[in-house]
């Protein structure tokens, strides 16, 4: 009898540590989802900061390209003024670095943009401008267009467009200007 009960005893303890091995198991298990979904959430989030340093790097590097053009052009216009000479003096103005036309249609149309200007990877070729600052382009003349969009560099200039080849839909770009020298090379931008 005492065989009995220390059997029944051994059986119940062993019970006893079988609910609990389970219930460990259990935690066990759960704390490591908790692991991985934590893992997966710093690795989403370091992610997102590589990518907004990239991005920031990016910015960065075309800032101190176009500041590097401003200061090429400055000195260019420096030159100009000291030397008399007037037909460079011309060439250089604040403005965005796009040269445009208007179509058979009167759509005005990107045809260039200045590499390292302020519109350099903001405006493409063939975006059709609609608007600058809130004025329409439609019935302006090409000089009209140019008074609007040239200005004094560091001076913001707002500008509403159509992107090439999406009709059913227009965007808005703030640039702010900068120095232009108009004999300088125009790149296609992408």
């Amino acid at each position: 009898m005492v065989a009995l009960f220390l059997i029944g005893r051994q059986t119940s303890q062993l019970n006893q540590l079988q609910n609990s091995y389970v219930t460990l198991n259990e935690k066990l298990i759960s704390f490591e989802e908790s692991v991985k979904a934590e893992r997966e959430s710093l690795s989403e989030t370091n992610q997102e900061f590589l990518n907004s340093v990239s991005e920031l790097n990016a910015e960065l590097v075309s800032t101190k390209e176009s500041l590097e053009t401003s200061v090429q052009s400055l000195a260019t216009l420096q030159h100009a003024i000291s030397t008399g000479d007037k037909a460079t003096q011309k060439q250089i103005f604040g403005g965005v670095g796009i040269k445009y036309k208007f179509n058979r249609d009167g759509h005005l149309i990107i045809q260039e943009v200045l590499k390292n200007s302020p519109a350099y990877n903001q405006l493409y070729i063939d975006d059709a401008i609609t608007k600058i600052d809130d004025r329409s382009v439609k019935g302006l003349t090409a000089a009209e267009v140019t008074d609007l969009i040239r200005g004094d560099a560091g001076d913001k200039v707002t500008i509403e467009f159509i992107p090439a080849g999406q009709l059913d839909s227009s965007s808005k770009v703030t640039l702010v200007r900068a120095l232009i020298n108009a004999a300088q090379k125009s790149e296609k931008s992408k």
